[in-house]
Parts: C-alpha cells; sequence; structure tokens
C-alpha cells in the first residue's frame, strides 16, 4: 500500500486586543508529523454489543398537571440515571421539582438535588429497581406567580 502525503500548514490565528483594539497576527509552528505505514489485518470481530440502555424523554412546563406521569417502569428493572433539564428558568417564587413514585416523591430526585429557577442540567443515579410495576412520576410546584418555566426529563433504565 503506497504511503499518502499530507500537505500540513501552520494555522494562523487573529487575536484582536481589548484594551488598544488593534488586531495581531499569531503563527503555530508547531507541526506534528505522523508517518502512514501498511495497514495490517484486521483483528478477530468483538463480541455483540446490547442494544442500548432504554431512555425515555418527556417535556414539561410550570403549568402540567402534576403529579405528571413519566413512565411506568418494569419490576426487577434497574432505574440507573435521572436527568432534568431546565430549559427555561421557572419565575415563580420558591419553585420545586421532585421525582419518584406515589409512595415517595422524592425517591429518585429531590427538591434540593435540582433548581428550576435556574437553567442546568441536573442528574442524580439513584440505581433503584421496584418489586412491581410502578408509575414514575414528576411533582410540579411551580412556585408563586409562576409565569413560564419548562425543561425535559430524561430517565434511563436496565435492559
Amino acid at each position: 500500500m503506497p504511503v499518502k502525503i499530507v500537505k500540513v500548514e501552520p494555522a494562523v490565528m487573529h487575536v484582536t486586543v481589548k484594551s488598544t483594539g488593534q488586531r495581531i497576527a499569531v503563527t503555530s509552528s508547531q507541526v506534528k508529523i505522523i508517518t502512514v505505514g501498511k495497514i495490517g489485518p484486521s483483528g478477530p470481530a468483538g463480541p455483540q454489543g446490547a442494544a442500548g440502555t432504554p431512555r425515555i424523554e418527556v417535556p414539561f412546563s410550570f403549568g402540567d398537571a402534576t403529579p405528571l406521569v413519566l413512565l411506568t417502569v418494569s419490576a426487577g428493572k434497574l432505574i440507573e440515571r435521572v436527568t432534568v433539564f431546565i430549559e427555561t428558568a421557572f419565575d415563580g417564587l420558591n419553585p420545586l421539582l421532585t421525582i419518584g413514585d406515589a409512595d415517595d416523591p422524592a425517591v429518585l430526585m429531590t427538591a434540593v438535588e435540582n433548581d428550576p429557577a435556574e437553567e442546568a442540567a441536573y442528574q442524580t443515579t439513584p440505581n433503584l429497581s421496584y418489586q412491581t410495576n410502578t408509575q414514575i412520576l414528576l411533582f410540579i410546584t411551580p412556585g408563586l406567580g409562576a409565569s413560564e418555566g419548562s425543561g425535559l426529563v430524561v430517565i434511563e433504565t436496565q435492559t
């Protein structure tokens, strides 16, 4: 197999100095030469991979009925990860979100593990499995005077 030749040119970066407004050019002359040789034979095939972790995504908003049913998890299946993405911050006074079930509304994510007033991502790894099929619920308290707030809940479970 022939060796490929690759032409590499130094990178030029333009930087503007804020205090003076001048624009300067910086040239990087560090170039690493890599020699490409002959490709060897392919190795043995690896084991068949798993189909992946089942993942559900449920959007929510400050005005949704609560509790909001996110999914019914099958008995014996591990809830591996719960992520709440706040896309629009809740503007009510002391908004709260919890994720759990009818018996324990905060077993998967407590109110102190997220902040609906801040646009961010919040994640827990509960590693919890139920003995029976169980509804997973989002409990929303939008806060006094709320007029906006939305996000996405992502739950990943065992295959």
